[in-house]
């Protein structure tokens, strides 16, 4: 006996449901799908229909890159982390690619704005680059005198827990002025930096500055 199903409605793909994510395996790769027949479940983060999951758990910290080159219009990726889908925290894009902490597993949806239809995912892997020795709160570096200047760059820096929000990288340094007010003068040629003074001695219980005077006395 050959049973054979037929239905003008498209059926959902077997990753529709957060709970049945397929897995990303390998340092990089593709998959292909069609979103036409799937759906969003109940309490899954607003902002795409259609939608379909997929996780990848790397071993060690990476940054993940994900084109859809070649899926439908309108197709949108999102990084989330977290155990249930109603209580997912997504992850923000770092230039474009997804930090990712390595041993901790990772969903990764696809879907539309209003539709769906064929999908080409392909991911990649990378390490993380290497960040600035001030990266970190704890790392600050001492401007020290009453002038001077240094210079870096923050392409790769990253926030910690704790950081105050606005920002999507950072580096630290640390001052000890011998006078009421400090002047800083910031030089990008990207127009895109700016200098937050803050005082505080842990990264989570910072006060910032008043802009209008910079007050550091």
């Amino acid at each position: 006996v050959v049973a054979t199903i037929t239905s003008d409605v498209p059926l959902a793909s077997s990753n529709d449901s957060f709970s049945n994510p397929i897995s990303l395996v390998g340092a990089s790769g593709s998959v292909t799908a069609n979103t036409a027949g799937d759906t969003v479940q109940a309490g899954e983060p607003a902002g795409a229909v259609n939608t379909i999951w997929y996780s990848i758990t790397p071993a060690t910290n990476k940054r993940l890159a994900i084109d859809l080159t070649g899926s439908f219009s309108g197709a949108v990726a999102q990084v989330f982390s977290g155990t249930a889908v109603n209580a997912l925290a997504e992850v923000a894009p770092v230039l474009g690619q997804y930090p990712l902490v390595g041993g901790t597993t990772y969903r990764v949806r696809i879907g539309g704005g209003s539709g769906g239809g064929d999908v080409v995912l392909a991911w990649a892997l990378a390490d993380p680059p290497a960040t600035s020795a001030n990266d970190d709160f704890a790392d600050a570096v001492a401007l020290v005198g009453s002038t001077g200047s240094v210079s870096g760059n923050t392409n790769n820096d990253t926030l910690e827990a704790g950081e105050p929000a606005g920002l999507e990288t950072s580096v630290w340094y640390s001052h000890t002025p011998g006078a009421k007010y400090v002047k800083l003068d910031l030089l990008d040629d990207s127009y895109e930096s700016s200098a937050y003074p803050f005082v505080g001695s842990a990264v989570n219980t910072l006060t910032e500055l008043p802009s209008f005077t910079r007050s550091i006395g």
